[in-house]
């Protein structure tokens, strides 16, 4: 069976990487808007988180040297480029990388997971982020890395549906 979930969140700051992700608002952190960056060789495990900060982001991120992502549980530069897309993102994919043009994420999207606990998770994060709500096909793999992870979303005050 392969879950299906939606996510929604009405007001909840959710402290990532001490950032506060605020859903239908602008990210912020405690000194102000985050700016886009340039960012290389980045771990597998936190590039997509990376994108999606990227894309709430002011001004450009450019993601490099992460080239062995193409070759993880899934094409992972190819899975966050199309999800961002789907979100409402500008994203260029690059061989070893990807270049995004923040400025938000509208939502509204579903995401295929590609069967990868790190697109799960990554998205998770992009539609608390989103001003529309967004579904996750395959959300199930999150629990290879983080297991309850939607629980703690849900005790947080996300709503989190699942559509088996």
């Amino acid at each position: 069976m392969s879950w299906k979930i939606r996510l929604k969140l009405q007001v909840l700051a959710v402290p990532v990487l001490g950032i506060a992700l605020l859903a239908g608002t602008q990210v912020a952190s405690a000194k102000g808007c985050i700016k886009g960056a340039a960012v290389g060789a980045v771990a597998g495990h936190v590039a997509g988180h990376h994108a999606v900060l990227g894309a709430a982001a002011e001004g450009e991120t450019v993601i490099r040297g992460a080239q062995e992502l193409r070759v993880k549980e899934s094409d992972r530069i190819a899975q966050m480029a199309n999800g961002l897309r789907a979100m409402g993102v500008r994203v260029e994919e690059l061989p070893d990388g990807l270049r995004i043009q923040g400025g938000g994420l509208r939502g509204g999207a579903a995401i295929d997971s590609a069967m990868d606990h790190r697109i799960a998770l990554a998205f998770s994060v992009a539609a608390l982020a989103a001003r529309e709500p967004c579904s996750i096909s395959g959300a199930e793999w999150a629990d290879v890395s983080f297991p309850g992870f939607y629980g703690l979303l849900r005790r947080l005050g996300a709503e989190v549906e699942i559509v088996s």
